[in-house]
């Protein structure tokens, strides 16, 4: 692999990188995400891949073609750049497909999306504006009532979700603050109010905790800015806390718009192991209106993880379960002169009854994803990247023996876990089983790559209803997703074709086809 990245490095978006904004959506993140995974730097990412880079760095990143290493940029008190504009386009035939785009919705129809802004700093302040324009044609498409009777904007399959499948019944126009934040920094200290979307853990297409698969929320982190070296090794940590909002999809009731959301991840690679990572990821949420005063709760996440928290009164229901929990721990090795990564999460959607109930019922709400990376080099110009990942948040065989939660669904949260309509984690959503299979060959300045991606939708609601009272079919999804991505003197185009065939949509024996061609146009303005 001595050559892997040289020709890599060269190429790309090296403008858009520098100025330190990933947009999710893009072929960025898989570039960022490929480079950094195979970097020999100790300032790689452990467990948290963030969509502003300066998170994990004091300053901004540069690729040395030499060594093949991610290196800092030299240190400046003082800087200013404008981000690279970015115009994301596409278009559905026949209904809503889109997954891991951040705060873009990608309905039927016409889809366009603008990021554009600046980043900087002066000092120990870091600061990023990338707000991003979104315009949606957001056509009608068929969608049954379901045994809910949510709506018809509404995932109709499960109760407590806030999980929309069509904003309105009109196009749509609507401004984020996207990959916006104000930041201090202070040797390896960092405090931040931020918007940013970010993955948490080793997966690729579903993390399970945290993804970019929603809107990122407005939330305060405190932590380390990069892996931080000590005798046994390298730390990455991060605690959080901030706001998710309720669609204006979902209820009419007023006082349960706003949740409350505090977690922390904790990545460590040891001194003596480098090629071995591990790390815990954790999330509790509640209703805003749970909370006794403004600091109530407020190391929640530091509880005892069989802990569910004291008993609370509200609309009637006393509970002990006002907190829902999504936690997760990983493992991954990486052999970076070989190209080659493997990984395994391991995730639960609630809370254990004691450390006895956990060892006697493992399996209880859990959900997991393993998948692997290799690289294969052909020449100095030309390498390839196979990755197969598999993830399965399917929790139905255990409600058999106890009362077993859906993944991010819960009982008394009734929005769930998700922000403004999306869920936060896995895009493949609650009860899903999916493969996901790549292979991209890249060039001296060019990408092709070839996906397919199986899902199976909602394994618990299928098998805890549909199957138990009918021979209704099974909803499964076939992508085949081709992507080029072309680099130009002052411009990349990132062009894309998925083919989707969803077998029994909603359950009913209807095939549907859809095609969503996309095209994304990178300003480079460096």
């Amino acid at each position: 692999m001595k050559y892997a990245f040289s020709f890599i490095s060269t190429m790309l978006l090296l403008n858009s990188i520098y100025c330190q904004v990933i947009i999710p959506g893009t072929y960025q993140d898989d570039y960022f995400r490929m480079v950094s995974t195979f970097s020999k730097n100790d300032n790689r990412p452990i467990s948290i891949y963030p969509s502003i880079l300066s998170n994990h760095h004091l300053d901004s990143l540069k690729y040395d073609i030499h060594s093949l290493l991610i290196q800092e940029n030299p240190e400046k008190k003082s800087r200013f750049d404008l981000t690279d504009p970015i115009l994301q386009t596409s278009y559905n035939t026949k209904y809503p497909s889109g997954f891991n785009d951040g705060p873009i919705w990608s309905g039927k129809g016409l889809n366009t999306a603008l990021s554009l802004g600046f980043t900087g700093k002066t000092g120990i302040l870091r600061y990023s504006l990338n707000p991003i324009l979104l315009f949606s044609q957001n056509q009608p498409f068929k969608n049954v009532d379901g045994p809910y009777n949510k709506g018809p904007f509404q995932y109709p399959f499960e109760n407590n979700i806030d999980w929309v499948l069509r904003y309105g019944n009109s196009s749509m126009f609507k401004m984020f603050p996207g990959q916006s934040e104000i930041r201090l920094v202070k040797n390896n200290f960092t405090i931040g109010l931020s918007t940013q979307n970010q993955k948490w853990g080793p997966s690729r297409i579903n993390p399970i905790i945290m993804s970019n698969n929603a809107e990122g929320f407005p939330h305060l982190d405190i932590g380390t800015a990069r892996p931080a070296k000590s005798k046994i090794g390298f730390i990455d940590f991060k605690s959080y806390w901030g706001l998710l909002n309720e669609s204006k999809y979902f209820d009419n009731i007023n006082n349960n718009n706003v949740r409350y959301i505090t977690g922390m991840s904790i990545g460590y690679r040891p001194i003596f192991l480098k090629a071995l990572s591990i790390g815990i990821n954790r999330i509790l949420y509640t209703n805003i209106n749970f909370l006794d005063s403004p600091f109530s709760d407020a190391f929640a996440q530091f509880s005892a993880i069989f802990k569910e928290g004291d008993a609370k009164t509200f609309n009637g229901i006393t509970t002990n379960d006002y907190f829902d929990q999504v936690a997760s721990v990983f493992m991954r090795w990486t052999f970076i002169e070989e190209g080659f990564d493997v990984y395994i999460e391991y995730a639960r959607n609630d809370f254990a009854g004691g450390f006895g109930d956990f060892i006697t019922q493992p399996d209880h709400s859990r959900g997991f994803t393993a998948g692997f990376t290799k690289l294969i080099q052909f020449s100095p110009n030309k390498i390839m990247n196979i990755s197969y990942e598999h993830t399965s948040l399917d929790t139905y065989k255990n409600t058999i023996v106890r009362a077993t939660p859906t993944f991010y669904v819960h009982g008394i949260v009734k929005q769930g876990y998700t922000n403004n309509g999306q869920i936060i984690g896995a895009s493949a959503g609650p009860g899903a089983n999916t493969d996901f299979i790549d292979l991209t060959l890249t060039t001296s300045n060019a990408i092709f790559s070839f996906n397919y991606y199986r899902l199976r939708y909602n394994d618990d609601y299928f098998y805890s209803i549909i199957q138990q009272n009918s021979t209704s079919p099974q909803e499964i999804e076939h992508q085949l997703i081709l992507r080029a991505t072309k680099k130009l003197p002052s411009m990349i185009i990132d062009f894309g074709m998925q083919i989707a065939f969803r077998k029994d949509w909603q359950y009913l024996e209807d095939n549907v086809v859809n095609f969503r061609p996309s095209m994304n146009f990178i300003y480079l303005l460096k």
